[in-house]
């Protein structure tokens, strides 16, 4: 067996970082699809519970659309996939882990009437601080903390208030480099 020289080992590690970059939403559509989806519902909900509306949380049945078309696209960019990268599979895993988590949280909420914005709010923070940092996409670094901070800050306010907490954090931490992606993209593919 062949022995590669550090910085060949290093060469290699950087390729696999580069072309998992390129591969693991690359066109930002995701993180727009869930940040607009979430935000939508976050406002809705906001706006229901204002006009005293006691069956308030019926915007969040989005949700479970967004998955699915989240299901169709990423089938789409995966046969597109040329090569699948250590670190692609990592990204993957761990907003499948990231995600059942958030359904996890939001069951045990409903069953027992608890509220846990603050706790899904440190979920998404998680999860786009270290693809972020792994993919060295500093729109999302900077958003994961920003939304960190927000969940702080929502255990301190009203549950309507978190609302717009989570919309804001959604718009810092997914909506923005969402677009900053998308351009990155766009601009790499003239």
């Amino acid at each position: 067996m062949e022995q590669h020289k550090p910085l060949d080992q290093l060469a290699i590690i950087s390729e696999m970082i580069q072309t998992a970059r390129k591969q693991f939403n690359e066109k930002g559509t995701i993180f727009l699809m869930w940040g607009w989806a979430v935000t939508i519902a976050a406002v809705a909900q906001f706006i229901l519970i204002q006009m005293d509306v006691e069956e308030n949380a019926w915007p969040w049945l989005l949700m479970p659309l967004t998955a699915i078309a989240q299901f169709f696209v990423m089938r789409k960019e995966s046969k597109e996939e040329k090569v699948k990268t250590h670190v692609g599979t990592i990204m993957g895993r761990l907003w499948l882990i990231i995600g059942l988590s958030i359904g996890l949280t939001l069951v045990m909420s409903y069953f027992l009437g608890k509220n846990t914005y603050p706790i899904l709010l440190m979920l998404y923070a998680i999860g786009t601080f270290v693809t972020g940092s792994a993919l060295r996409v500093n729109a999302l670094v900077y958003g994961a903390i920003a939304c960190w901070l927000m969940s702080i800050a929502s255990y301190f306010i009203d549950l309507e208030y978190q609302l717009l907490l989570l919309a804001a954090a959604m718009v810092v931490s997914y909506i923005i480099p969402g677009y900053v992606l998308n351009a990155r993209y766009k601009k790499a593919n003239r």
